[in-house]
């Protein structure tokens, strides 16, 4: 049996920065952030800033495919990637936004 170059090597993991929004009933967002843990930020730690600077409840919760992510409660996607940037250390390069559901889903720079 061959097999190609490369094959059965795990993708690397990109160094990123995602923030989304979704829809939880009429009036009501979420907002995500996923990522922070490869700048070596503590979930906790950011999620605890994130309380305090919007006064909203936030928590870290595991996805279906094992990563953690920050969930935000109210539509706070355009007020979190300038908090991210100054109290966090992260920088804008690696910040995106995730725009669209499902298959149109795209990444656009913050």
């Amino acid at each position: 049996v061959r097999r190609e170059a490369g094959a059965g090597k795990k993708k690397a993991d990109v160094k990123e920065v995602t923030v989304a929004s979704k829809q939880r009933q009429k009036n009501k967002y979420v907002c995500m952030v996923r990522g922070l843990e490869k700048f070596d930020v503590k979930l906790a730690d950011a999620c605890k800033i994130f309380k305090k600077k919007f006064s909203c409840g936030a928590s870290v919760v595991e996805t279906a495919d094992n990563r953690e992510e920050i969930e935000i409660q109210g539509n706070v996607k355009d007020d979190i990637v300038p908090l991210i940037i100054k109290e966090l250390g992260v920088s804008k390069e690696f910040v995106f936004y995730l725009e669209g559901t499902g298959a149109k889903l795209t990444k656009v720079p913050a």
